[in-house]
């Protein structure tokens, strides 16, 4: 498996995409990182356009019939609806614990004592070295969300600590600022856009 390449999809439809989603971000990586997805309890509300020369924007879901939906484009007028199957909007998100475990075994990381609540979006994955310092995983949605994350889950932990991201997009010199300000090592899981800010580990 290409690790460079699924970071960024997985890191853009982690929140849930429909299958064509990720099939369409991940390619033929799609079967190795299969078993880090779960099923949503949601079904999606938008769906991609698959028309040929189609809009490029994502259509909105309507029913249409028994058992049957069409997803509308509200952006152009010839933009012919799609016509899906329950299983076409079945949404698929980022088992973010899974991912984790696999993550963890994959750098060999120890397990953590115990898990803790954070106020952050980010998860335990495990502890690092002789100081068992702790390794979470974020998914940020932008650079002003990550910064503000990294401040939160500081707040509980005033031990250094590593954040993983899936890639370097939200690295920016905001996040930066927040990072050095504490004792914390952040790297980006992308070969494409590693980044780390090293404190005192």
């Amino acid at each position: 498996m290409k690790m460079e390449k699924i970071w960024h999809p997985l890191e853009r439809l982690a929140d849930g995409a429909v299958m064509l989603e990720w099939e369409q971000g991940l390619g033929k990586e799609l079967d190795q990182v299969r078993r880090y997805l779960r099923l949503s309890n949601d079904p999606a509300k938008t769906f991609p356009c698959t028309n040929p020369l189609g809009c490029g924007f994502p259509h909105r879901v309507e029913k249409y019939g028994k058992g049957r939906w069409v997803a509308v484009c509200d952006e152009e007028d010839n933009c012919p609806g799609i016509l899906l199957d329950g299983k076409d909007l079945l949404v698929y998100e980022v088992d973010r614990k899974a991912l984790c475990a696999g993550i963890a075994h994959a750098l060999k990381l120890e397990p953590p004592a115990a898990r803790k609540s954070t106020h952050a979006r980010a998860e335990l994955a495990g502890t690092h070295g002789p100081g068992r310092h702790e390794v979470y995983l974020m998914f940020p949605a932008d650079h002003a969300r990550m910064a503000r994350e990294v401040e939160r889950l500081f707040g509980p932990h005033p031990a250094p600590f590593i954040l993983m991201t899936p890639s370097g997009e939200h690295c920016t010199a905001e996040v930066e600022s927040a990072a050095t300000a504490i004792p914390t090592v952040v790297t980006a899981a992308s070969a494409s856009g590693v980044c780390w800010w090293v404190g005192v580990l």
